[in-house]
C-alpha cells in the first residue's frame, strides 16, 4: 500500500479509483488516507464523504485499528463548500467519496449528471494544480465495468485505477489503466481482512491446490501453466477430468470465465492426446479471477 502511494500519488495529482459496489474502494481510500497522514512528511489529510456519515467512517476506522491523529473526516456534497473548508488546513491530500455524489450549484443538473461529473472533476483538477494538494477520488462503475459518466472523465484525471475482485473471494486486484507520470505495468494483489486490505506476498498460492494432490494417482490430467498479467507472472493450475459417456447420450458443456471456443480447443487437444474416443472430457480451470482466464 505504501508503494502505491509513493508511485502513483504525488503533488498536483488527481487519481480516480473505480470498482464494483462492495469491492473495498472505501476501505482502500481510508487506508491510503491513514498512510499519507502517518507518512514521513506528516500532515493533515481530509476524507470527504457524500455517501456515508462521519459515524460510519469512524466505525470502519476503529475496526481497521486506524488511529491517525491528522486524519480529518467531513461529510458534504457541495464542491465549493468542500474546497472552502479544507483550504485553511492545507492538507497533504484530499479524499472524495465519491465523484458521483458531489455537485456545483452554478451547474445545471443534479449530482451524477454528465455535466456535473465533468465540471466537478475539472474543479478538483484545477484545485490540485493550483495548490499542489493531491486529490484521490472514488468512482462508481457501470455494468460494463467502466467508470460511470462520460469517457472524458478518464481523460481529465491523471491516474485511473480499478479495484477488482470476485463476489465470493477475499482477494482483490488493483491495476492501473492510466498513469500520466509512469507506467501501468504494476499489479497489486491484496486480501481483504478485518484490518483492511493486506498485501499478498505469494499470489500463485491462490491458484494452486498445493499438496492435496501429492499422490501420483491425482497428478494425471493436472498441469501448471504460467501466465503474465501486467509485469507479474502467475502459476495457475489446469485440471482435465474424464467421464465415461453413456451410449446415445448427448453431453452438454457449461463454460464459466473462459470463452467456449477456447475450452473446446483445450478439450479437443486433451482428447487427442488421451486417445479416449469413448470418454467425455471435462475441463476445469482452477483460477480465481476471470481477468486472468483471457490469457488462455
Amino acid at each position: 500500500m505504501k508503494f502505491l502511494y509513493l508511485k502513483q500519488v504525488s503533488k498536483q495529482t488527481v487519481l480516480d479509483i473505480g470498482g464494483d459496489p462492495g469491492v473495498g474502494k472505501n476501505t482502500l481510500l481510508l487506508q491510503m488516507a491513514a498512510i499519507i497522514a502517518e507518512g514521513p512528511e506528516r500532515g493533515p489529510v481530509v476524507y470527504v464523504s457524500g455517501e456515508e456519515s462521519i459515524d460510519q467512517i469512524s466505525n470502519r476506522a476503529d475496526r481497521m485499528e486506524i488511529g491517525a491523529k491528522d486524519l480529518f473526516l467531513y461529510s458534504s456534497t457541495d464542491i465549493e463548500d468542500i474546497l472552502a473548508k479544507i483550504q485553511p488546513l492545507s492538507p497533504r491530500a484530499l479524499m472524495v467519496d465519491s465523484i458521483q455524489t458531489v455537485y456545483i450549484n452554478e451547474v445545471t443538473g443534479g449530482a451524477e449528471s454528465l455535466m456535473q461529473l465533468k465540471e466537478c472533476t475539472s474543479a478538483l483538477l484545477r484545485f490540485a494544480k493550483k495548490t499542489g494538494i493531491p486529490v484521490i477520488l472514488v468512482g462508481h462503475v457501470t455494468k460494463s465495468g467502466e467508470i460511470a459518466g462520460p469517457r472524458i472523465l478518464e481523460h481529465i484525471v491523471d491516474v485511473v485505477m480499478y479495484l477488482e475482485g470476485e463476489k465470493y473471494s477475499s482477494h482483490r486486484l488493483l491495476r492501473a489503466v492510466k498513469n500520466r507520470f509512469g507506467s501501468i505495468d504494476k499489479l497489486g494483489i491484496f486480501e481483504m481482512s478485518q484490518l483492511g486490505l493486506q498485501a499478498v506476498s505469494s499470489p500463485s498460492e491462490m491458484f494452486l491446490s498445493g499438496d492435496q494432490h501429492s499422490d501420483s494417482e491425482f497428478l494425471t490430467g493436472l498441469a501448471v501453466a504460467v501466465i503474465m498479467d501486467a509485469s507479474r507472472a502467475f502459476l495457475i493450475e489446469i485440471q482435465i477430468f474424464l467421464a465415461l459417456c453413456v451410449s446415445g447420450s448427448t453431453a452438454s458443456r457449461h463454460v464459466n470465465g473462459i470463452q467456449a471456443s477456447r475450452a473446446d480447443m483445450i478439450i479437443s487437444v486433451s482428447s487427442s492426446y488421451c486417445c479416449c474416443k469413448h470418454f467425455y472430457v471435462h475441463a476445469s480451470i482452477i483460477v480465481s479471477y476471470t481477468q486472468l482466464w483471457n490469457y488462455f
